[in-house]
């Protein structure tokens, strides 16, 4: 019995040995690593679809009638360069004909600032300044057509209207 209990005591006591001297030796072992980060300044701009104006009637005496398609074309932008950080410019690729105008009014994006209908040129033109910090989906825009009578009659043609962000 004597011999038996210091058989116990002794695996006892290696058991403890073992276990102890298992945890006692896992020292934690850190490094570090230096992460690096940016977010650059991004600026992004997206037209959709397409309008169609078209001055295909009018009323005796009263002149042509402007005609404005406002659910043909929307755009898409996101800016994070900051605050009145930018403004939309846009212009057509050739001159309208004589007699005529198209216009375009660019609905704002949030906290911007919209020119209303402006005629457009070959030229650019500011259509929204003050753009912020934005990220924004499908923000409508209208065109409009006018003619005088003395335009005569204009066979359907295309202008390819471009618009671009800016700097402010």
């Amino acid at each position: 019995m004597f011999i038996k209990k210091i058989v116990l005591t002794l695996a006892a006591a290696a058991a403890c040995f073992i276990i102890g001297a298992g945890t006692a030796s896992a020292q934690p072992v850190t490094d570090t690593v230096d992460v690096t980060y940016e977010v650059a300044s991004i600026t992004q701009l997206n037209l959709n679809g397409s309008a169609l104006v078209r001055i295909v009637a009018g009323t005796a005496g009263a002149g042509l009638p402007s005609v404005t398609d406002s659910t043909g074309v929307t755009y898409d932008i996101t800016n994070n360069a900051g605050a009145d950080s930018k403004k939309l410019i846009g212009k057509i690729n050739t001159a309208m004909p004589a007699n005529t105008v198209l216009s375009v009014n660019v609905t704002v994006p949030s906290g911007a600032v919209s020119a209303g209908f402006v005629a457009l040129t070959a030229s650019d033109q500011d259509l929204v300044t003050g753009i912020d910090n934005v990220n924004e989906a499908l923000v409508p825009m209208s065109f409009k057509l006018d003619a005088t009578v003395a335009a005569g009659i204009i066979a359907s043609a295309t202008k390819t209207f471009t618009m671009t962000v800016i700097g402010s």
